[in-house]
């Protein structure tokens, strides 16, 4: 399994874990406020009932987890991406720098990327947020797709961007392409460029 494979089971096994306190403690809930019924009639029937309750109740406050609530647990070692970013890319291609806007969408278990620039726009096949040696970097493997009225100098390709994270208000990489071109990239988040 490889450095991404592996952050992402180490976040389920945290989301997973997380699952169960919430299940146990809302299955207690649930039966402290039928401890009445559950005292005068006891009934291994109500009881699967309220585990029945218990687990749909998790399962929307684990979907909201996932979704927006991990951004609040500080016990979370994942930096939170999710915005747009605006900056330049300077590619080895042709030797020009465009201008570029990065929209981040992030979940605790998925991160995906889209970049677009005046002439083409590119999203991600695969992505993860490695620890490679002790720097935090975001890595996807893209596909591009130039508009059809420049295809006749840039071709739709693929590339991997590899992206320094440790501050994400200030996001700095280099990527390479199946085209033989390599470059830099940088941004910053788009309402500090107003």
């Amino acid at each position: 399994m490889g450095i991404g494979g592996h952050i992402l089971s180490k976040k389920f096994e945290i989301l997973m874990k997380r699952a169960l306190w919430v299940l146990v403690i809302v299955f207690i809930v649930r039966c402290l406020f039928s401890s009445e019924e559950i005292i005068k009639a006891f009934s291994i029937y109500h009881l699967f009932g309220y585990a029945g309750e218990s687990i749909g109740v998790t399962v929307i406050i684990m979907a909201a987890y996932n979704k927006w609530l991990w951004k609040l647990d500080h016990t979370i070692k994942v930096p939170v991406l999710k915005r747009k970013y605006t900056g330049t890319i300077k590619s080895s291609f042709n030797g020009k720098c465009y201008k570029a806007e990065l929209e981040i969408h992030q979940t605790l278990l998925s991160i995906s990327v889209i970049l677009k620039t005046q002439e083409s726009s590119s999203r991600s096949v695969m992505s993860s947020i490695d620890d490679i040696l002790g720097e935090q970097q975001l890595t996807y493997t893209y596909l591009n797709t130039p508009m059809a009225c420049v295809r006749n100098r840039s071709a739709i390709h693929f590339g991997t961007a590899m992206i320094n994270i440790d501050n994400p208000m200030k996001l700095t990489g280099t990527y390479f392409t199946d085209r033989k071109s390599t470059g830099d990239v940088d941004f910053i988040p788009e309402y500090d460029n107003q």
